[in-house]
């Protein structure tokens, strides 16, 4: 499915693509999320976006803001949402640096995400955002050699 998400001012228009959300949870989504987490898109402001700490790399924002501005279709970032109300971002932190430049840095620009919510009766809701939530991703980070 192809949807649009644009800007809070309308002047800039990103295409998403949302096949790139379930191919990420069959290949790469922990594996403690299988069958236990369902996905709602929704459409949040770029403001409310908590990006995961790990490394970003300038050539590759650079990929996605080109196929940004050339009107390709990108997957929406997936998220959970925080304690905070916020969105970690568990897939898609160069895309969400790449909006970011697109927008020029404007915080209220709306994007659509791809929110993954713990499935009802799949044991409990609490202990499964805990998963879901950005600790998992600290502990199973390999370190590099020095």
């Amino acid at each position: 499915m192809h949807t649009t998400g644009a800007t809070a001012i309308g002047k800039v228009a990103v295409r998403f693509e949302d096949h790139g959300v379930y191919d990420w949870l069959w290949r790469h989504a922990p594996c403690t999320w299988y069958g236990k987490v369902e996905t709602k898109f929704t459409s949040i402001p770029l403001r409310r976006i908590e990006r995961s700490e790990s490394c970003t790399h300038p050539n590759r924002i650079s990929e996605w803001l080109a196929m940004m501005r050339a009107g390709r279709a990108v997957p929406p970032p997936i998220v959970c949402r925080t304690e905070h109300d916020y969105f970690y971002v568990h897939d898609g932190n160069h895309r969400c640096a790449a909006m970011y430049e697109l927008f020029g840095g404007d915080e209220n620009s709306i994007i659509r995400v791809a929110l993954m919510v713990p499935k009802a009766g799949s044991g409990s809701a609490t202990a499964h955002t805990q998963l879901m939530g950005p600790t998992i991703w600290r502990r199973h980070r390999t370190r590099r050699p020095r």
